[in-house]
């Protein structure tokens, strides 16, 4: 823990996490020669003013870029975090964590993500906060997939087809590819007048509706 049990500098607190992670390794492998081995290293800070250890915080994800970082110098499948939160309850600040850490855990990589749900730095579990979180997770997964770049993705022969002053939403383009485009399951699009009509739920009852079923 930066600043508590490790240096508080992220460098400096990523390489006393590095040198465990290694000495976990040798003892492990002295006991068992070829079992597998997940490298991922918990490096988080102190908040000296709560004195908690903190989850959603730019230093923790930087050190787990660092971890993933470590993990692939050592050809060593990697530990992570993802979808948890300093909040008490599911709210903005949860939504905001779980969406931090999904997005660095798929750009960087990490093999196996742990925490899932987790609120108060890791003390309470929420199903409701998993079941965002798998929300977020796919909605980051279709993100980091980028965009495809060929003929058939460029469209070039729709648009000569459609032509000034045209729509594409009957065109056979669009019948074809529109379900590629990423739907939600939790998060709400519909206009005021039809959410009113459905029963007006917010993002918190869907999210419990969701937890139950």
């Amino acid at each position: 823990m930066m600043g508590g049990t490790a240096p508080v500098s992220i460098a400096g607190a990523v390489t006393l996490g590095n040198a465990e992670m290694l000495s976990g390794l040798v003892m492990h492998q002295l006991q068992r020669p070829g079992a597998p081995f997940l490298y991922g290293h918990g490096v988080h800070h102190l908040d000296m003013k709560e004195m908690i250890s903190v989850y959603g915080a730019p230093e923790f994800q930087l050190a787990r870029v660092l971890a993933a970082e470590m993990g692939r110098f050592y050809n060593l499948p990697v530990w992570g975090y993802t979808g948890h939160s300093d909040s008490k309850v599911v709210d903005g600040q949860a939504a905001a964590d779980a969406q931090f850490s999904a997005l660095v855990a798929l750009l960087v990589k990490t093999n196996l993500n742990h925490d899932v749900g987790y609120l108060e730095s890791g003390l309470t579990n929420s199903p409701e906060m998993m079941v965002m979180t798998n929300e977020i997770i796919s909605q980051s997964r279709r993100f980091v997939a980028g965009v495809r770049l060929d003929d058939e993705a460029l469209a070039v022969a729709a648009v000569h087809e459609v032509g000034p002053g045209g729509e594409f939403m009957s065109h056979p383009h669009t019948l074809a590819h529109w379900r590629e485009l990423w739907l939600p399951q939790v998060f709400d699009r519909q206009r005021l007048e039809s959410w009113q009509e459905r029963g007006g739920k917010d993002v918190n009852a869907r999210l419990r509706d969701l937890a139950i079923s």
